[in-house]
């Protein structure tokens, strides 16, 4: 008796070739695939969790307490494990994990780890990935650095930054725009009438027309003008703002500095009346000559 089973068998290569080209794109992407069987528990592995790891790809796969005391970082391990061993009493919903691992070569790689429960009729009990987002969390990590920094060296030199958004009308504040003002930063930026309280009356009109022809010319605007702080002093700041477009060419938003030009303004004031006394002193020395 002879049986064809060609149906049969090109299912099976369509299966394999599937897995296949599964196994490229994932391996491509950096995400490493994982499975447990329902009979004896035995982990399978795709190439791109044993390229993570640095695990030889003819050893056996481990279980996941060996996984967590082999490659989990220290620091991680005992919040990877709570949180697994709860999964696996408790199923219901998936479970997402980002924590770091060291590889065997001592490297430590960012990971989120991702794992759900397959239905009874499959052959494998879970089912997860890791995906490696080492790249993202080290540009994330330089970005914050660098924001650290550039507010560091705002406030060092006295600089308040300030945006408002074109479609809501919404502004934001740093905490040396309040510092300028004499007051306490806080979360929410102040009102226009809070705004204009700390303006000079003789400059408030000038400081609106300012502001308004920059948005309505939508143009880069610098003006100088006078505050009243909450402690009563009067200081000059200056302002510099500019729109700031998206891909389109519309302006989302207007991002502006203020700083304290107060010194110069003195500078300026102190000279101008050295030179109005040099005058005086030159006209009566020519009238006695």
């Amino acid at each position: 008796m002879a049986l064809d089973i060609t149906e049969q068998m090109e299912r099976v290569q369509r299966a394999d070739e599937l897995a296949r080209r599964l196994d490229e794109v994932t391996s491509t992407s950096g995400i490493g695939v994982w499975r447990v069987q329902r009979d004896d528990g035995r982990a399978e592995w795709n190439a791109q969790m044993y390229a993570m790891t640095g695990l030889a790809p003819d050893q056996p796969a481990p279980g996941f307490m060996a996984w967590v005391e082999r490659f989990v970082h220290p620091d991680d391990r005992e919040r990877v494990r709570t949180a697994g061993v709860e999964w696996i009493k408790h199923p219901d919903a998936p479970l997402e994990i980002v924590h770091r691992i060291v590889n065997v070569d001592a490297q430590v790689r960012h990971v989120v780890s991702r794992a759900r429960a397959e239905p009874p009729g499959s052959p494998f009990r879970a089912t997860g990935v890791a995906i490696d987002v080492t790249e993202r969390e080290l540009a994330l990590a330089a970005l914050r650095a660098a924001n650290e920094r550039s507010a560091l060296a705002t406030r060092a030199a006295g600089i308040g930054i300030w945006e408002w958004d074109a479609d809501t009308g919404a502004s934001r504040w740093d905490d040396e725009m309040f510092v300028l003002r004499g007051v306490a930063p806080r979360p929410t930026s102040p009102s226009l009438e809070e705004m204009a309280q700390w303006v000079h009356p003789d400059d408030i009109h000038y400081v609106n027309d300012q502001i308004q022809s920059g948005r309505v010319e939508d143009r880069p605007a610098y003006y100088e003008f006078r505050i009243i702080r909450a402690d009563g002093v009067q200081r000059w700041l200056a302002s510099r703002s500019l729109p700031v477009r998206d891909e389109r060419g519309r302006t989302r938003m207007r991002l502006g500095v203020n700083w304290d030009v107060t010194e110069a303004h003195e500078a300026a004031a102190a000279r101008h009346e050295r030179e109005l006394v040099l005058r005086e002193s030159q006209a009566k020395s020519e009238l006695l000559a």
